[in-house]
């Protein structure tokens, strides 16, 4: 007879436990936080506040900035990258201009005299821009044919009229208008100390950390008023718009509703109440949308954060002919989650995952950098995390469910419909829930 084991039960979640950090504010304005974590490499990362910086001329920043120095070549730049084993890159995005790299850990010296001849001295050398130029208009006539970034932009206008967070992608003619004068003058204006963040995670002590930044950047100096960003318009719920797509077999669907950051006391609540939604595998809107209907591949709900405003959206792809029966069901399930109680134990599923992913974070040196980088834009920081762990772990069935009928209504909604807008409708009756 083959013996019959019996399967183990689950372990409850270890508190999680940050490594030991410190913040300090230099005289120039930078503030520094740093980590200490062993491993080979220093993760290093630097955000500078972008918010409202023009569009094409960000994205070119972001491209070029290690392109030169006053005082290194490209070719130097990337051979002294090379020595120290390290690397960095840029980035912009609607918030932030950031900068991420790594070395030998070591060379922490080194880096940190690179990271600063960058910010300090960089020139934005004519050839590497006309060839980043050529090559990011390119990309921009490309994606604005992608379904993906369309119904992302016309949800952003749709929420963020005359506001930077409303603002479409560069167009490619845009692009190719940008010289290194427009660059130069925007590093001029905008990537200064004060407001900016650099995030050391090493096997280096913290305050030792800080005083290699602090040697290294102390010469990072600029003066004049902060450019502050205009507030984020309130959220207005009403029925989804239709963008008209001619032909298009397939519609993209994202539904969007206020949320709220993670100093809120109520984030924990609604955290798990978007898990229960739609925010993992064995969230609701996967069951009904994939695993009942098969209307669509990939349904899922997100919080999504920027520096001035929170939004929890729910997004999927769906057939065209399958659009409207997609969309009923996603709002019985939004009505269901905002009116019936959530049971425990669907709370507990919830609260085992994000316990166990917000752990997985703290597993590497990049992790811990990246997510120091986060909390901070949202001002938080490591304690904050330590503490939210606790929050999860102790929020209630009752408080999970008074989150969902407070923030994931029907009537919360506000969204937009990528599609074929006759074939959506043909057939079907109209509702007040699209227009």
């Amino acid at each position: 007879m083959t013996a019959v084991s019996e399967v183990p039960g689950i372990e409850p979640c270890a508190p999680l436990t940050p490594p030991s950090w410190t913040r300090e504010v230099l005289p120039n304005g930078l503030r520094v936080i740093a980590a200490q974590r062993a491993t080979s490499l220093l993760e290093v990362r630097l955000r500078v506040p972008f918010t409202g910086a023009p569009g094409a001329a960000a994205v070119l920043v972001a491209a070029t900035m290690l392109s030169g120095t006053s005082g290194r070549a490209r070719g130097d730049l990337q051979m002294a990258l090379h020595e120290i084993g390290g690397q960095l890159h840029a980035s912009a995005d609607a918030d932030n201009l950031l900068i991420r790299g790594s070395a030998l850990t070591e060379h922490a010296e080194r880096l940190l005299g690179i990271l600063a001849d960058v910010v300090i001295r960089a020139v934005y050398p004519a050839d590497a821009v006309t060839v980043a130029r050529a090559r990011i208009a390119h990309a921009m006539r490309v994606s604005k044919n992608q379904p993906g970034l369309v119904v992302h932009e016309e949800l952003n206008r749709r929420l963020y009229p005359e506001h930077p967070y409303g603002a479409a992608s560069p167009e490619a003619a845009q692009v190719l208008a940008v010289d290194r004068v427009d660059l130069t003058q925007l590093h001029r204006e905008r990537i200064r100390p004060a407001g900016a963040t650099l995030v050391l995670v090493g096997d280096l002590r913290p305050d030792v950390a800080v005083r290699l930044a602090h040697a290294a950047l102390d010469r990072w100096q600029h003066t004049g008023p902060v450019p502050e960003a205009p507030p984020a318009p309130s959220f207005v719920p009403g029925p989804a718009d239709i963008v008209h797509r001619p032909d298009a077999v397939q519609s993209s669907v994202r539904l969007a509703m206020a949320g709220i950051g993670p100093l809120d006391p109520r984030f924990a609540a609604l955290q798990l109440a978007n898990l229960v939604l739609g925010g993992y595998f064995s969230a609701r809107l996967v069951e009904n949308l994939r695993e009942r209907n098969g209307f669509a591949y990939t349904p899922g709900s997100m919080l999504m954060h920027r520096r001035l405003t929170t939004l929890l959206v729910v997004s999927f792809e769906v057939a065209t002919q399958l659009t409207k029966a997609a969309l009923e069901e996603t709002y019985r399930e939004l009505d269901r989650i905002s009116t019936d109680p959530i049971q425990g134990a669907e709370v507990d599923r919830a609260r085992r995952y994000t316990l166990g992913r917000q752990g997985l974070a703290l597993t590497s040196a990049a992790g811990v950098a990246d997510l120091i980088t986060e909390l901070d834009d949202q001002g938080a920081d490591l304690c904050w995390f330590a503490e939210h762990g606790e929050r999860l772990a102790g929020v209630s069935a009752t408080e999970v469910s008074r989150a969902a009928a407070r923030f994931l209504a029907p009537s919360k909604t506000s969204g937009v419909v990528l599609c074929d807008k006759e074939m959506v409708h043909k057939g079907h009756s109209r509702t007040g829930r699209i227009r």
